[in-house]
């Protein structure tokens, strides 16, 4: 099957928008609302990364972050082919979730 990415926050399925939540949780609401697109980009990246090179999320753990659910956010255009960078409908993502999660 084929995956088509997505351009409307409201197209996640409910496990992505959890995962992207629960990265938001680990950065910070208000971190993620004020960041920069490059500074946003910048904390995934180093949460990806930390993730690759440990095998694990960050202490404590992010539940259900692991490299499947980074690979189902490239299937949805939030992460750049290579899983190394946002994109920028995946910066929008996390700032649309991260506005929810501030209400």
């Amino acid at each position: 099957m084929i995956m088509v990415p997505t351009t409307n926050i409201s197209d996640l399925s409910p496990l992505t928008k959890q995962n992207i939540s629960q990265i938001i949780d680990y950065l910070g609401v208000e971190f993620v609302l004020g960041a920069t697109p490059e500074q946003l980009i910048k904390a995934f990246s180093e949460f990806n990364k930390n993730m690759v090179e440990t095998g694990k999320s960050w202490n404590p753990p992010v539940s259900t972050v692991n490299g499947g659910a980074i690979t189902g956010f490239r299937g949805n255009g939030i992460v750049t082919q290579d899983h190394q960078s946002l994109t920028d409908f995946g910066i929008m993502a996390f700032k649309g979730i991260a506005q929810e999660k501030a209400k």
